[in-house]
């Protein structure tokens, strides 16, 4: 959290910041990832078009178009899980957010990622977008937010005639995107089960 908006902070500073802690700490090379946002931004974010800024795996840090309430998901796990290491605390910024509206926004992200899932993506992405719907899966239907990991090994004992494509996905996930994922038919499969779990969240 900033204090101004995060389109209005010193990108070029900040990227020099997460360059520098990668040189001394290698393991974290394409691994870093963070939202810089404003304050006043996270503090209405259900009305706000301000900006955020953001760096994750492949992409350096960059400005987002995205209003803040795209990322609602985000701010839930914050303001209920997160841990303040300087200022106030997430529940003291981030208004209130139910279950509910958390569930809902995990299965129009599991839909966004299936209607993506023809696109180009990386062997890494196409894993990503496995393990994403495979917890998005578990959320809506059990009530539960559970790691990837947990979400792939319950998605595996209901679907078992997928478990072992889940096991690549966590594989390729494991290895950066370097292992598994890039022979044409495992690709096809997992576009095939990306699209099955997004359509029956789609039907609750």
């Amino acid at each position: 959290m900033t204090a101004r908006q995060a389109d209005r902070i010193d990108l070029a500073a900040l990227a020099r910041m997460h360059d520098g802690f990668v040189r001394r700490h290698p393991d974290w090379n394409d691994r870093i990832e963070a939202v810089y946002v404003g304050q006043a931004t996270l503090g209405s974010f259900r009305t706000s078009r301000d900006r955020l800024a953001v760096i994750s795996p492949g992409e350096p840090i960059h400005v987002r178009d995205d209003p803040p309430a795209a990322w609602l998901q985000n701010w839930y796990l914050v303001r209920e899980t997160g841990i303040a290491l300087v200022g106030p605390a997430a529940s003291e910024i981030v208004p209130p957010i139910t279950w509910r509206e958390f569930v809902d926004a995990t299965a129009r992200y599991a839909r966004e990622i299936a209607s993506r899932a023809d696109g180009e993506l990386s062997p890494g992405g196409l894993a990503y977008a496995v393990l994403t719907t495979c917890r998005a899966s578990m959320t809506v239907r059990t009530d539960r937010h559970v790691s990837k990991l947990a979400a792939a090994r319950w998605v595996s004992e209901q679907l078992p005639e997928s478990a072992g494509l889940i096991e690549a996905a966590l594989r390729c996930r494991s290895a950066r995107g370097t292992a598994g994922f890039a022979d044409s038919r495992t690709q096809a499969e997992a576009r095939t089960l990306i699209r099955r779990l997004a359509a029956e969240l789609g039907a609750t």
